[in-house]
């Protein structure tokens, strides 16, 4: 539950501490419940050096939010992430100038040279709700010492280590402890452990992301061609999902898991297809387009059999 800092918080001691804690089993679905219908600055939303859009965090989130904005210091990444979601990004969180719902830095403070300008940096932006993620000394138990030699299992670049106490105690000057909510979690999944701060600030209205025209069908394939070849994959999806709002076209299902095989989404594209599928069971080129999925991901044998159910339609 969201207390005060000295209510989840309490130090018999220098060196004696007890920390509220709760749990946490499916890191995703609980950043997703924190994001859906809001207003979201995602700090460290790239994938650097490995990008995969199935598994890519960023993309999972455009899906569940309002708004969603991404900050990271990467720009081949940005340049990356670009053709998957829409959305203003940043270098600089000195060059945010808008106001959110959350801030969200989920496994990035480990990463820098130095917390606490990066924590101000982040801090600086105003929002309700900060979320950070890092992770928990208990993964210091994966590693062992052989005679003269120490091992570990850690990512090549974090620098350090937290645990629920030191999380805050890094935390603490920027938590106003008269007045802001704090929740500490530990995910069980990843090995990390989170706070939540809950600020009063109210933020000014989000304009949001700009509404799509909804154009006809022809007109929206034809739109779609010319983003994609501009690189605009996020903007390309948008404008079939409007499209698609105002005529649930067959020709614009098979662009857009089209598109999101071109992409790299291919659960996304499988998600998409099965859907379609459940309601036009006969439809066999969507049949042959969740075989490409299928076989994308390495299931051979069912993209085998969909296709061979398929040739028996034709």
């Amino acid at each position: 539950p969201a207390m005060r800092l000295d209510q989840i918080l309490r130090s018999s001691d220098l060196m004696t501490h007890q920390i509220e804690v709760s749990d946490v089993e499916d890191r995703r679905a609980w950043l997703a419940e924190h994001c859906v219908g809001r207003s979201v600055l995602h700090v460290g939303c790239c994938d650097v050096p490995i990008f995969d859009a199935n598994n890519n965090l960023h993309i999972f989130l455009s899906r569940q939010t309002d708004r969603l904005d991404g900050l990271d210091v990467s720009e081949e990444g940005i340049e990356v992430l670009r053709r998957h979601v829409d959305g203003e990004y940043f270098t600089d969180a000195a060059a945010v100038t808008r106001e959110y719902d959350l801030v969200l830095a989920p496994e990035v403070l480990e990463h820098t040279i130095n917390p606490g300008e990066f924590l101000s940096g982040i801090f600086s932006i105003p929002a309700t709700k900060y979320l950070i993620t890092v992770p928990h000394i208990q993964w210091y138990e994966r590693t062992r010492r052989e005679g003269g030699s120490f091992y570990e299992e850690v990512h090549g670049d974090h620098k350090a280590w937290y645990s629920p106490y030191t999380l805050l105690n890094t935390l603490r000057p920027f938590i106003d402890e008269e007045r802001d909510e704090v929740e500490v979690f530990l995910l069980s999944a990843t090995g990390s452990v989170a706070a939540l701060l809950t600020k009063p600030v109210t933020p000014q209205p989000f304009d949001g992301t700009e509404p799509t025209e909804a154009l006809g069908v022809d007109a929206a394939i034809e739109a779609v061609k010319g983003l994609v070849s501009e690189g605009r994959g996020g903007a390309a999806l948008r404008v079939l999902a409007a499209a698609g709002r105002q005529t649930p076209d067959q020709r614009l299902a098979y662009a857009e898991v089209e598109l999101l095989l071109g992409l790299g989404q291919t659960m996304e594209a499988l998600r998409r297809s099965v859907a379609w599928l459940k309601e036009h069971p006969q439809d066999v080129r969507c049949r042959l387009l969740c075989a490409d999925a299928l076989e994308s991901l390495g299931d051979h044998e069912a993209a085998r059999k969909l296709r061979g159910t398929s040739q028996e339609q034709i």
